[in-house]
């Protein structure tokens, strides 16, 4: 497991939470992740900048031919960031391919999630994310606040 670091990065900090996270899913779940993933902090490409936290992208993708991880910044409890980095690291494990079905709420619930499209950490999984944030330490990231939607009105 990783050791508390004072760490100068966000994405420092979220490399070494993925590999930890590698090495749990494996562990507990027999749910192998490429240990290639990259990870970073910034908005998610579709849909809403407030309601889509984190988004994996296939390898077809990546000129890197990796799969890239996006941790939206407007999430800064480190529980939160390594709970949805968990979730975006399952997608990883089969790059995306199955999307919330059938692969990936069976690598979920195996790892400890709820499994499907919202899911979560729950009970020993939950616990080795609060070790992890013991042993990691904050994640060194300020918030950013999205800018709200204008609204469309009758004089637009």
């Amino acid at each position: 497991m990783t050791k508390k670091t004072d760490y100068k990065a966000r994405e420092e900090w979220l490399s070494h939470a993925a590999h930890a996270l590698r090495q749990g899913f494996v562990t507990h779940g027999g749910v192998a992740v490429p240990a290639d993933v990259k990870v970073s902090c910034g908005f998610p490409g579709g849909g809403s900048a407030t309601r889509r936290i984190g988004e994996c992208w296939p390898r077809s993708r990546s000129v890197a031919k990796v799969n890239e991880v996006f941790i939206s910044p407007i999430i800064v409890k480190s529980y939160e960031v390594l709970d949805v980095l968990g979730h975006e690291l399952l997608h990883a494990a089969d790059d995306c391919q199955s999307g919330h079905g059938k692969a990936f709420t069976r690598n979920s619930k195996a790892v400890g999630y709820t499994g499907g499209k919202h899911s979560r950490a729950k009970d020993s999984t939950s616990e080795f994310l609060n070790l992890l944030v013991n042993q990691m330490g904050p994640y060194p990231h300020g918030e950013e606040v999205p800018a709200p939607k204008k609204r469309k009105t009758s004089h637009d």
